[in-house]
């Protein structure tokens, strides 16, 4: 938290340390109030703490900084937790109720990145003009959530454009495709965000080359699964084939 201080100096108004947890070896509080209002011995001992922790750190001058907040979000009731909020939310703007962990997960995996890059703002300016999340982004999150809750991928959609592959084949990659939708649903985690959109990659850098749907996946096929096998290590070729055919319609 000193760290933000440390990088925008006078900018900073407050470090507020935000939990729905209790933190009594500091302070005991509900809403948001300052660490000076500690109990003496207890702020003694932080102030202590990081005054060995960081250089140039004033008790004098920083303590009045630090402010505890606690957050009403509960654990225990479902539509208060952040993926229940999520769900209410996606409800309020696409009338539908929508499994709200795909975009949960979206939304975390653009924030993890971006936080990394922010390792290299210099001043509070820069800061503001990099903000995690635009309505752009909200905008555009909401209607890919809309699509795909409106037309969900079926195997109807690839299966008239699978010519040349054997009836019997197609039936076990149709079973390998049930199964794929299935393991998303199951492992919807950063994991799993990460490899749809490495696969998402991989086919279209084959897309200019492809002649058909069939030829797309025979070319998209070896890299697809070192990322399927990485990604679920007992998959066969039916299950990678699925795969592949199932993320081109994405």
């Amino acid at each position: 938290m000193f760290d933000n201080f440390t990088k925008f100096g006078a900018s900073v108004e407050k470090l507020s340390f935000v939990s729905n947890q209790p933190l009594p070896d500091v302070i005991l509080v509900h809403g948001e109030e300052p660490f000076s209002i500690a109990d003496r011995k207890k702020l003694e001992k932080f102030v202590t703490g990081l005054s060995e922790e960081i250089t140039g750190f004033d008790a004098d001058q920083h303590t009045s900084l630090f402010f505890f907040c606690f957050s009403e979000l509960s654990l225990t009731n479902y539509e208060e937790t952040l993926l229940g909020k999520i769900a209410m939310f996606l409800e309020g703007e696409l009338n539908a109720s929508v499994a709200p962990r795909a975009f949960a997960l979206t939304v975390n995996d653009y924030c993890r990145k971006r936080s990394k890059s922010l390792a290299d703002v210099e001043n509070f300016e820069q800061l503001l003009g990099s903000k995690f999340v635009t309505r752009d982004n909200m905008m555009k999150w909401l209607a890919q959530t809309q699509e795909a809750h409106a037309n969900p991928i079926k195997w109807d959609s690839v299966a008239s454009d699978l010519i040349e592959m054997k009836f019997s084949e197609k039936k076990r990659v149709e079973r390998a495709w049930r199964d794929y939708e299935t393991h998303l649903l199951e492992r919807q985690n950063a994991a799993t965000a990460e490899y749809i959109q490495n696969m998402s990659g991989a086919i279209e850098e084959q897309l200019d080359n492809a002649e058909s749907l069939e030829h797309l996946l025979a070319l998209t096929f070896p890299r697809a699964s070192k990322l399927v096998l990485t990604w679920r290590p007992q998959s066969d070729e039916q299950f990678i084939k699925a795969a592949v055919l199932y993320e081109s319609k994405r």
